[in-house]
């Protein structure tokens, strides 16, 4: 007998990661004090401010304009580190849905586009911590979300609370 003919390309690997594994291993790990979440919560309040003094400002007044710009980019990075630093809970809001109807990833979708939308009305007046804050936001957007794919597949609200 002989062998069967040797191939020069390899396997694939048994083990690819998935969409959801390799965003987790993107989403990074930002612990903010809750002073750090003041003092970025007061530079996008800043940036908002700036924003609507910025289409104001007469448009030959380059200094005024620039530094309003520079205050309008504080406050979107202040919002982006704010949305990066809480990414992994609605990962973890996603992921406490379980085996609903609505795929985890386009779960996870919803609920980063609620937690950006809550960065940007979050008010500076509050005490409690922006989690507090965002965490009824993504979940509701994500209960939304389930609805509508529910609807879509024509289920009543009675059939899924059954389901669960």
């Amino acid at each position: 007998m002989s062998d069967p003919p040797k191939h020069d390309l390899e396997p694939p690997p048994r083990f690819l990661p998935s969409s959801l594994e390799l965003y987790r291993q993107e989403v990074p790990l930002i612990i903010l004090s809750k002073e750090l979440e003041q003092r970025l919560r007061l530079l996008i309040e800043l940036g908002k401010w700036a924003e609507e003094q910025f289409e104001d400002a007469p448009p030959d007044d380059l200094l005024t304009r620039y530094m309003l710009g520079q205050m309008v980019n504080a406050g979107l990075c202040a919002s982006h580190l704010l949305v990066h630093s809480h990414l992994r809970q609605v990962i973890n809001i996603a992921w406490s849905f379980g085996d609903a109807s609505l795929p985890l990833l386009d779960r996870i979708q919803e609920g980063n586009l609620r937690l950006m939308r809550a960065a940007r009305e979050f008010p500076t007046i509050f005490t409690f911590r922006f989690s507090t804050y965002a965490r009824p936001r993504i979940r509701k957007a994500i209960e939304g979300a389930i609805d509508r794919e529910l609807r879509q597949a024509g289920y009543t609200q009675r059939q899924s609370s059954n389901r669960k």
